[in-house]
C-alpha cells in the first residue's frame, strides 16, 4: 500500500528543503536549465502578475526566477522558516498533508508554478492539490506542472513504502492531462516532450457570463 508521505517525512528527507540541484537533473534528463525556463516560465513572466508557486522549497526557482519577473510570489511549502530572498516573497508554512493551497484567496493569482512535487504524492492527492490550483487562479490563469511519467522514465514508482517514506508515485501524461481536466483545466499540452518528466501546461476554465 502507498502511504502519503507526512510533512515529518518530508522535512527528515531534506532538512531545510530541497534545493534543485541542475548539475544532477540536467545530466540525467539531458535537459538544460536554461531550456526549461525557455519553454516553462519565461513565456509568462509579467511584471503585473501574481505567480503561486507550489513547494518552493529552499527557493531554486522562487529566488531565481519568479521573484524578478512577477509582481508578487505566494509561495509554500512543509518549511517552518525558510529563508527565501527577495522583497515581494510571500511565505505560507502548508499543513500535514494538505493540498487546498493552504492560506491563499480563491481566484487571487495569474500562474502556478510547481516542480517535482507531484511526483512525491499519490494520484488523490495530486487531483486535490489541482482543483485547489485552478480556484486560486483567476478565470483564464495558466500554470505549469511537473509530472512523474512512466512511460519516459520506467521502473521508478513506489508500489509500497513505510509511513515515514517519500514515494515516487506511478504517473503518464494521459493520465496527468485526465487530472487536469477533472480540475477544470482547459487547453492542456505536454510543452516538454523530450523530458523524462512530464511539463504540462493549462489554463483554468474562464466562465463566459
Amino acid at each position: 500500500m502507498i502511504n502519503e508521505p507526512t510533512k515529518e517525512a518530508f522535512l527528515k528527507t531534506w532538512p531545510g528543503g530541497y534545493r534543485e540541484n541542475w548539475e544532477v537533473y540536467g545530466k540525467a534528463s539531458g535537459v538544460t536549465e536554461e531550456a526549461v525556463v525557455s519553454k516553462c516560465l519565461a513565456p509568462f513572466y509579467n511584471p503585473n502578475h501574481t505567480v503561486l508557486e507550489i513547494g518552493c522549497g529552499a527557493g531554486f526557482w522562487t529566488e531565481k526566477y519568479l521573484a524578478p519577473n512577477f509582481k508578487s510570489v505566494i509561495a509554500l511549502d512543509l518549511l517552518p522558516n525558510p529563508i527565501l530572498a527577495g522583497n515581494n516573497i510571500k511565505y505560507i508554512e502548508v499543513p500535514d498533508r494538505n493540498y487546498e493551497c493552504f492560506g491563499v484567496a480563491d481566484s487571487s493569482v495569474n500562474f502556478v508554478w510547481s516542480f517535482g512535487v507531484f511526483c512525491h504524492l499519490t494520484l488523490d492527492s495530486i487531483q486535490k492539490y489541482l482543483e485547489s490550483a485552478h480556484r486560486k487562479l483567476i478565470p483564464g490563469g495558466k500554470a505549469v506542472f511537473y509530472f512523474s511519467n512512466k512511460d519516459r522514465r520506467p521502473c521508478k514508482a513506489t508500489t509500497e513504502n513505510l509511513p515515514g517514506e517519500i514515494i515516487w508515485v506511478e504517473n503518464d501524461f494521459a493520465t496527468s492531462k485526465a487530472m487536469l481536466n477533472q480540475a477544470g483545466f482547459i487547453n492542456v499540452k505536454d510543452i516538454m516532450p523530450e523530458l523524462f518528466d512530464s511539463m504540462v501546461y493549462a489554463e483554468a476554465f474562464e466562465y463566459i457570463k
